[in-house]
C-alpha cells in the first residue's frame, strides 16, 4: 500500500468510527496537495463529500475525469458533487456520461436519482433508485432515498413498504428507524411511532438526531414539556463547546458596536464597469427558520425571476478578497482598502466575477436571460459591505420571524453541525437580535437598497405583500 493510500485509508477509519474532526485534520493537508494518481483524487474526494466538503471535492473529482474521462463511477461522482453545488446542467451531462458508460453500475444510477431528487424531479429519482436496487438488492442508501423521494411526494403507504425492506436488511439501521417512526405518524401510529423512537434511544442514548426526531413527535403530540426535555437532550449531544458559543457572540457582538456606531463611509473610487442591476442577483436575508425558502418560492412563481437557492456566490469572492487583502474581511477592510483608489483594481475583477458568475449560473442552470436571479443564502448578511463596494444597487429584502418563533424553530432542528447557536434557545434569541441590528446598520451606513418584510405579513397577506 503506498503512503498516499496508507493516509486515505486512516482517514476513512477515522470516518467510521465518527471521529470527524480528526478525519479533516488528515485530509487537509491532501486538499493542498492533491494526489497525482486517479484513483486516489477519486477516494479522497469520496471522503470530502462525506465530510461536507463539496467544493474540495468536486475540485479533486474534476482532476481525476481529467487523468480517466471514461471511468464511469468518476464521472458520475463529479455529476452528483456538481448537482450538490447547483451546477445542474453540467451535473446531468456527466451522470448520464457515467450510465452511459456503465449501465450496469448500481452506484451511477443512484447518483443520477440523487440529482434528480436534489432538482425536485421525484418521478424520475424513483425510477433511478428501483433501478439501482434491481441491480443491487442490499445497496441501502437506494432504499433510504427512494424512502425519503416517496415521503416527499407523501406516498405514505409506498413509502412504509419501502422502510420496512431496508429495515428488514438492517434492522438497527439508524435512520431507516426514524423514518419509520415518521412515517407511522403519519399513518395514523402515534404509539406505534413513539414507541419505535424510545427503543431506539435506549439502544443508542448518544444518537441526537433520534432525540431531535423524538422531541419532533412529542411536540405534534402537544407533550410540550417532553418534548423540550429531548430537544435539550438532542442539542446538548450534537452542540460544539458552549462556553466558546458565548465568547464568539458577545465578542462579535462588542466588535459590531465598536464598528458601526458613528460609521462614517468615505465615498468610494468609482468602479470603471459597475454591474447593470439585471446582471446582480436579487439578495434575500434573514435569520435562518425565518421564511427565506415561502418567501423564495413565492417570487420564483414570477416569469421574470428565478430562485437560484443558496449561492455561495459572495462568500466565495470574500474569501478571495480575504486573501487578496491578507486580512479578515471586516467593515475596516473595505474603508481602507476595497474603498480606495489603491485597491480599485481588486474591487473592479471582485465586480467583473461577480457577474460572471452568474452568467454562469445561468448557463449551468438554464436561466432566461430575462429573469432576476434570486439568492436566498441567510449568511449574506455578513456580505453586505461586500454587495455595497461591488453591486451597490442590489436590492437586498431581509424578511424578519417573530424572533421566539425563529429561535425555537432553530433550537428543534438537527442545526448544531453548522449553526451553533441552535444549542441553546437564549443563544438563538440573542443571535437573532444580533442579525437584524446587523443588517440595519450595514443598510444605514451603505445606503443600501434595503427592504424589510415581516413573514407574519407575507404569511397572512401574500398577495399584498408580494406586490
Amino acid at each position: 500500500m503506498t503512503e498516499i493510500r496508507a493516509q486515505l485509508q486512516k482517514i476513512q477509519n477515522l470516518i467510521d468510527q465518527n471521529r470527524q474532526d480528526e478525519a479533516l485534520e488528515h485530509l487537509q493537508p491532501l486538499l493542498i496537495t492533491p494526489p497525482e494518481q486517479a484513483n486516489d483524487l477519486y477516494w479522497c474526494g469520496q471522503l470530502a463529500f462525506i465530510l461536507n466538503l463539496n467544493r474540495p471535492a468536486a475540485n479533486l473529482l474534476s482532476k481525476a475525469v481529467e487523468l480517466e474521462p471514461e471511468a464511469p463511477h468518476y464521472c458520475s461522482m463529479y455529476g452528483l458533487l456538481l448537482s450538490e453545488l447547483d451546477q445542474f446542467t453540467a451535473a446531468l451531462d456527466w451522470l448520464r456520461k457515467g450510465v452511459r458508460l456503465n449501465p450496469e453500475s448500481p452506484i451511477c444510477h443512484h447518483y443520477l436519482g440523487r440529482h434528480y431528487y436534489n432538482t425536485g424531479q421525484f418521478n424520475l429519482a424513483i425510477a433511478c433508485f428501483r433501478k439501482t436496487l434491481s441491480l443491487k438488492k442490499d445497496f441501502l442508501d437506494a432504499y433510504l432515498y427512494l424512502v425519503y423521494t416517496l415521503i416527499q411526494q407523501t406516498a405514505w403507504e409506498a413509502a412504509d413498504r419501502w422502510v420496512d425492506a431496508l429495515l428488514q436488511l438492517a434492522p438497527e439501521h439508524l435512520m431507516g428507524n426514524v423514518l419509520k417512526s415518521r412515517i407511522e405518524f403519519r399513518l395514523h401510529k402515534a404509539g406505534s411511532a413513539k414507541e419505535r423512537l424510545q427503543n431506539l434511544l435506549e439502544r443508542y442514548p448518544d444518537y441526537d438526531s433520534g432525540w431531535f426526531e423524538y422531541g419532533t413527535l412529542l411536540q405534534k403530540c402537544k407533550q410540550y414539556q417532553e418534548a423540550l426535555t429531548a430537544f435539550v437532550k438532542a442539542n446538548d449531544l450534537a452542540r460544539h463547546d458552549a462556553i466558546q458559543a458565548d465568547f464568539h457572540l458577545e465578542k462579535q457582538a462588542k466588535v459590531q458596536d465598536a464598528t458601526l456606531d458613528g460609521l462614517t463611509v468615505p465615498p468610494p473610487a468609482p468602479l470603471k464597469t459597475a454591474p447593470e442591476t439585471q446582471d446582480t442577483p436579487i439578495l434575500i436575508i434573514g435569520f435562518p427558520r425565518s421564511g427565506t425558502t415561502l418567501l423564495s418560492a413565492m417570487l420564483d412563481q414570477h416569469p421574470e425571476l428565478h430562485s437560484a437557492g443558496e449561492l455561495t456566490t459572495l462568500p466565495d469572492l470574500r474569501t478571495f478578497a480575504e486573501q487578496q487583502l491578507k486580512a479578515p474581511f471586516d467593515l475596516t477592510a473595505v474603508n481602507l482598502a476595497l474603498w480606495s483608489e489603491a485597491h480599485l483594481d481588486l474591487a473592479e475583477l471582485l465586480a467583473q466575477s461577480y457577474v460572471a458568475l452568474q452568467a454562469q449560473l445561468r448557463e449551468n442552470q438554464s436561466i432566461s436571460r430575462e429573469a432576476r436571479i434570486l439568492d436566498k443564502s441567510t449568511a449574506n448578511v455578513q456580505n453586505l459591505p461586500l454587495v455595497a463596494r461591488i453591486a451597490p444597487k442590489t436590492p437586498i429584502i431581509n424578511i424578519i420571524r417573530d424572533g421566539r418563533e425563529a429561535s425555537w424553530s432553530c433550537f428543534t432542528q438537527d442545526f448544531t453541525n453548522y449553526i451553533w447557536y441552535a444549542h441553546h434557545y437564549l443563544d438563538a434569541i440573542r443571535a437573532w437580535q444580533q442579525e437584524i441590528d446587523m443588517a440595519r446598520r450595514y443598510a444605514q451606513a451603505f445606503n443600501l437598497n434595503y427592504y424589510e418584510l415581516h413573514y407574519e405579513d407575507l404569511v397572512q397577506n401574500p398577495e399584498d405583500e408580494l406586490r
